[in-house]
């Protein structure tokens, strides 16, 4: 299988990025990156997040790469039974929102981070 372009990412409405410091990742994955500090101190800008590609659908509770409101985001997901699904970052979790599973849109759900951290 071979490795998932960045034309071919984006064709599906993802943002990937190519890492210098990374070999790219195996057909089905692409890199992300991350872009804030809302989900710190977990993940923070310049992360680099392994996405899998095939994961287009909410399965379980964890970090996922969705399109929220137009817009390519990286949030937690947890189900809260009745209520639905809470999407939410973790500098302010009480700031989430409940969405229908069917309403929400998965474009990867996330399966490894590597934490860069410049010490000095």
């Amino acid at each position: 299988m071979s490795a998932m372009t960045t034309c071919e990412a984006a064709a599906v409405g993802l943002q990937t990025h190519t890492s210098v410091a990374f070999p790219p990742p195996a057909g089905g994955f692409a890199h992300i990156l991350v872009q804030d500090n809302l989900n710190a101190p977990r993940l923070e800008k310049g992360d680099v997040l392994l996405a899998d590609l095939s994961r287009t659908e909410w399965r379980y509770d964890g970090i996922y790469v969705l399109d929220l409101h137009g817009r390519q985001v990286v949030r937690y997901v947890q189900d809260r039974g009745s209520k639905g699904l809470y999407v939410y970052y973790l500098a302010a979790m009480e700031l989430g929102e409940f969405i229908h599973k069917d309403k929400l849109r998965v474009l990867a759900a996330i399966t490894a981070v590597n934490c860069t951290r410049r010490v000095a």
